[in-house]
């Protein structure tokens, strides 16, 4: 049996409202085949205003919705943020957290992504957990200490607080910040590596725990068969390439 891959598509703020609108009604019939025909599942990312309209467009299909980000804290004094429950409530199914625009730009931690990550498991949301090194900590060999880094804080929502049986699909997506945007694909040995540290990583606190291992940077259809040959990865982050429906 053909394996059958998730595809997220992080549209970040390259459409604004009407061209994000244009592009789900143009290839409306010809996405929900794409989805029959090659994906697990087809998660869409659109700028937060359009969240609700897409939900609608594609409302009882195969394809998702997820936001790009999500508030650490469910109510309150926030001026500008989205809580998951809200998320929840206009159809989205998941929420990106931990982008690398996300910790570089606005400076967030890994204990803020970690509270976003609780959030969107209380809210029934499933969570797309980015993680990844920067260009200076995979020279000096850090890859593995970034990422473990990454992941404590997650790992530590676990011990006693979260079920993780009972809550919606996970997605770890690694995410090296030196590939994002760039056209450098890491080689396939070190994402073999590396997806099979991540699997084990994980598996080890947390045996009842499922999840997908998702990669994100500079996919395109020249690179995208070579990476589907990688054992362990079950899914795709993808940015620029998924603002052309050809791609």
């Amino acid at each position: 049996m053909k394996k059958k891959f998730t595809f997220i598509a992080n549209w970040k703020m390259s459409f604004n409202f009407q061209e994000t609108l244009a592009f789900a009604t143009d290839f409306h019939e010809d996405l929900l085949q794409l989805s029959e025909d090659i994906a697990d599942k087809i998660i869409i990312c659109p700028s937060s205003f359009a969240l609700h309209s897409l939900s609608n467009i594609f409302k009882d299909s195969t394809i998702k919705i997820g936001a790009q980000d999500c508030s650490t804290h469910s109510k309150g004094a926030f001026t500008g943020q989205i809580s998951a429950k809200s998320l929840r409530q206009i159809g989205c199914t998941a929420s990106i957290i931990g982008h690398s625009e996300r910790r570089g730009y606005n400076k967030e931690t890994n204990d803020d992504v970690a509270a976003k990550y609780s959030q969107l498991l209380d809210a029934d949301l499933s969570p797309i957990l980015c993680i990844g090194e920067t260009q200076a900590e995979y020279e000096k060999k850090q890859t593995l200490e970034i990422l473990e880094q990454q992941l404590a804080p997650i790992i530590k929502l676990y011990d006693g607080h979260v079920d993780t049986t009972k809550k919606k699909p996970i997605y770890i997506a690694y995410e090296p910040v030196w590939s994002i945007g760039t056209g450098i694909i890491p080689t396939p040995e070190h994402l073999e590596s590396i997806m099979s540290w991540l699997h084990g990583h994980l598996k080890k606190p947390l045996p009842n725990l499922s999840f997908k291992l998702v990669y994100g940077g500079s996919i395109k259809p020249e690179n995208a068969a070579s990476l589907k040959n990688i054992p362990l990865i079950e899914g795709f982050l993808i940015g620029g390439a998924s603002l052309d429906f050809q791609k």
